[in-house]
């Protein structure tokens, strides 16, 4: 159970490896599945009301909690994202070379029992409300944002960020939404205010173009008997439709019901953009002098200056 609904008004009372970090600032950030139904405000009260100050951006963060996270490149943005000189990494994880990684305070275990054993250790505190309403606060600021990106406008041609919205106006608690490749996981990551537990599945570790219509009809399989009424909405770009759009068909004549949503840009525009590289940019050491590694390097930069705009 969640300390946040345990009625005193005692200081948290902290033990083992916390009682040597010297916790001054920390940055909340809620990943992964269903991120958005994490209490986050009730997390903020916490830190408060044990001395910490909460600050807003990650990188000056004197402590990271890293719980169940392989740590790679995606979650550290190429470890950029910390950047305090005198950080404490702490790993909670039940693969022990994922929980020591980045010269980490290790806690080897299961997710959960590990975090029910931080939880004993608070005892009958709880948050005061005044601290709430700051981690309240912070996530209003987070709703405005997908409001502002998903919201559409006339007489143009959607977003990808827009069909998020769009598919997560009609999608009920229950419903389920999945994505693979492409432009779309990040979109959904981004922009996608889960409903439910057990609601959000971003297959991105390798990529995987097709998942978004094999997955769906898997995952239809599953949630006919595990939630029956609930759907399944699917999102895939023109380049994935292609890869297993015969599974559709599958799904029909086995009567499993979803909902694909493919975004058509005409293009296959990652694709393109990944043979583009290949054939006219890439360059390996050997080419390092020559021309082709400068016309690489501005590529990435573009890019890096397209995603600030």
């Amino acid at each position: 159970s969640s300390p946040a609904h345990r009625p005193s008004a005692a200081r948290p009372r902290l033990s083992g490896p916390f009682l040597f970090l010297p916790m001054l600032k920390v940055s909340l950030i809620s990943l992964g599945c269903a991120k958005n139904l994490v209490d986050s405000e009730i997390m903020v009260g916490h830190l408060h009301q044990a001395g910490m100050k909460v600050v807003p951006e990650a990188e000056k963060a004197d402590v990271v909690l890293a719980v169940g996270t392989r740590l790679q490149d995606f979650t550290t943005g190429s470890w950029s994202v910390f950047q305090h000189p005198d950080l404490h990494l702490i790993g909670i994880n039940a693969a022990r070379i994922d929980a020591i990684k980045h010269r980490s305070l290790p806690v080897i275990g299961d997710v959960l029992e590990s975090i029910t054993a931080l939880d004993s250790a608070l005892g009958d505190w709880h948050a005061d409300p005044t601290w709430t309403a700051l981690g309240a606060a912070q996530g209003q600021r987070i709703r405005d944002a997908v409001a502002i990106r998903t919201t559409p406008h006339d007489n143009e041609v959607p977003t990808y960020a827009q069909v998020v919205g769009a598919v997560h106006r009609v999608a009920g608690p229950d419903d389920y939404v999945l994505t693979a490749a492409g432009g779309l996981p990040g979109e959904l990551n981004n922009n996608w205010l889960s409903k439910g537990v057990m609601t959000f599945d971003c297959e991105y570790g390798f990529s995987c173009m097709g998942y978004e219509v094999s997955g769906a009809w898997g995952a239809a399989m599953q949630r006919s008997r595990s939630r029956p009424g609930s759907r399944v909405y699917a999102l895939a770009g023109d380049g994935s439709y292609l890869m297993l759009n015969s599974d559709i068909y599958s799904a029909v004549l086995h009567e499993h019901d979803l909902v694909l949503v493919v975004c058509d840009n005409a293009g296959y525009a990652v694709i393109e953009r990944l043979q583009r590289f290949y054939e006219h940019e890439n360059s390996n050491i050997h080419r390092a002098a020559h021309a082709l590694a400068a016309r690489a390097t501005d590529a990435y930069e573009g890019a890096r200056e397209s995603v600030r705009r």
